[in-house]
């Protein structure tokens, strides 16, 4: 377009240098007209392309805005779907631990409650000297009853063992008492023998009874204290044959309650020897070979029975009486 217009401005120039006055205005208006309608055109074409390229790149930018928009979309249900999928499992576990835990805290109060119960019965029961009431009280707090067999061996050795106790802590009281008592005779008695060495080595005289008892009390003195210590030796081991003889009491305890407890089966027991007994000795017909085997099969048998139900300490009582009539 400027190009035009110089070759314009040069015609002109040129068209007055000739003097062609010839030339009228209008023609040269209608050249300027035309080429500023081609001007015009070439900038409404120009203005028509920028207006395109800018409508792509406003739609370019759209389209990547949505995809953008879109991508960020899916990531967000994806990641609230994995959120309220963590929620709910993380709900049910709470529940879950909230349950095991109201469990676990109900068992052990239980456990507790029962802990509690059991202390006091045992110390109750401990304090008292008469065998007969605590059984009442044991009796009372439903001992007995409906309790396993272990649960009650478990609470009459738990009475047993607090009130030896407490037997002990009397004992070992007492002795502490008399320990201090002997001992404070020993102090008097050494004070005195100390006042008598003392009036002695300031009397001036000669007194020979007065030596004499001094060193008969001396003599004293050593025989009690020998005395003493042979009662203390004889005081320990008399503890420890009570304990002793406490705990074969407590095992035969033990063992006569175990044997209590299968009653029935030793009533049938007893039914059956007394049957193979009484076949043994009431008939005097010969026996076969297959019959005495028969009765020492039985003899094994109940041999072994017993041996599960029998306490040790009458197995051999059982074995003696009964082999004899078995074989």
């Amino acid at each position: 377009m400027q190009y035009e217009v110089e070759e314009i401005t040069k015609l002109g120039c040129h068209v007055d240098g000739e003097g062609f006055d010839n030339l009228q205005a209008t023609e040269i208006e209608e050249l300027l007209e035309s080429h500023a309608t081609e001007i015009s055109e070439e900038e409404l074409i120009q203005s028509s392309t920028s207006d395109e390229e800018s409508d792509s790149i406003d739609s370019e930018m759209s389209q990547s805005e949505d995809f953008s928009a879109m991508q960020s979309l899916q990531e967000k249900q994806v990641l609230t779907k994995e959120f309220y999928s963590l929620q709910a499992s993380s709900e049910t576990r709470i529940t879950e631990l909230q349950a095991q835990n109201s469990e676990h805290q109900a068992r052990l109060d239980t456990y507790e409650k029962l802990e509690k119960e059991l202390d006091e019965i045992i110390m109750q029961t401990a304090e008292m000297e008469n065998e007969d009431e605590a059984e009442r009280i044991l009796f009372s707090y439903g001992y007995g009853a409906n309790v396993p067999t272990t649960a009650k061996r478990r609470l009459k050795q738990s009475v047993h063992l607090a009130r030896r106790l407490l037997q002990l802590e009397k004992q070992n009281s007492l002795l502490v008492k008399d320990l201090e008592h002997q001992k404070e005779q020993v102090t008097q008695i050494s004070q005195e023998l100390h006042r008598a060495n003392s009036l002695l080595s300031q009397v001036q005289q000669p007194y020979k009874y007065l030596i004499e008892s001094v060193q008969q009390r001396d003599s004293q003195i050593s025989l009690q204290k020998e005395h003493i210590t042979q009662l203390e030796k004889d005081v320990s081991l008399l503890n420890k044959e009570k304990t002793a003889l406490l705990r074969v009491k407590n095992q035969m305890a033990a063992d006569l309650e175990r044997l209590l407890n299968h009653r029935e089966e030793l009533a049938v027991m007893k039914q059956i020897l007394i049957s193979l007994h009484g076949k043994r000795y009431g008939e005097n017909l010969p026996q076969s070979h297959s019959d005495g085997r028969k009765r020492r099969h039985h003899y094994f048998y109940f041999s072994y029975l017993f041996s599960s139900l029998l306490p040790p300490s009458l197995l051999i009582y059982f074995y003696n009486s009964t082999f004899l009539a078995y074989c």
